[in-house]
């Protein structure tokens, strides 16, 4: 789940199955545990109809995997039911752990365009973007495949163009990564490169 989507309370939609009776009431459950709230259906509730209730945001503090599902009780002999559950995943832990290597220029002409390689690191995982910063100013990006995790370093290629438009004799060039759950590394190490044209 993205980090900035768990300072507020979880908005869960549920399909209102078959045959859904009037005075029973749903209540969520997470990891086979039930949480606070509860809705009663109504002669208004239908098959088919979906409905939302609210996951408040203190169960999902701790990094982890979670079964979120619902619970379906008949108040009049206190029967319940239980849903498929689905898995939920908070990540709040940024790539690259403490220390990020600095990206590596095998050759230096600049040509029609500079390639960079990002070396891996730590939790790198395909959907990771990485994006560059050349003098403190946002450069080209990188979304990570599954290619780049075994044998297909990461790329970063940057234009002519772009590099002149610094208007800069040399240009520092780092990057950060951020992960699918929006969590951001710290920067990288920069490395400082002489512009010659």
């Amino acid at each position: 789940m993205p980090v900035d989507s768990l300072d507020q309370p979880v908005i869960v939609e549920i399909v209102l199955w078959n045959l859904p009776s009037a005075g029973d009431f749903i209540q969520l459950n997470l990891n086979s545990q039930i949480v606070e709230g509860k809705r009663i259906l109504t002669d208004h509730d239908t098959p088919g109809d979906m409905i939302q209730m609210e996951l408040d945001e203190k169960y999902l503090v701790d990094e982890g995997f979670y079964a979120l599902g619902f619970t379906v009780t008949n108040p009049e002999n206190n029967v319940s039911e239980n849903s498929p559950t689905i898995a939920l995943r908070v990540d709040r832990t940024a790539p690259g752990a403490a220390l990020l290597a600095p990206a590596i220029f095998h050759q230096i002409n600049l040509g029609n365009a500079l390639t960079g390689i990002v070396p891996g690191y730590a939790g790198m995982q395909p959907g990771d973007r990485i994006q560059t910063f050349c003098n403190d100013r946002q450069g080209p990006a990188y979304e990570v495949t599954s290619d780049n995790l075994t044998d297909r370093p990461v790329p970063i290629i940057f234009d002519k163009e772009f590099l002149l438009n610094l208007h800069s004799d040399s240009v520092t060039i780092s990057y950060r990564v951020i992960d699918r759950a929006g969590n951001i590394s710290l920067p990288a190490r920069s490395v400082t490169l002489s512009m010659q044209v």
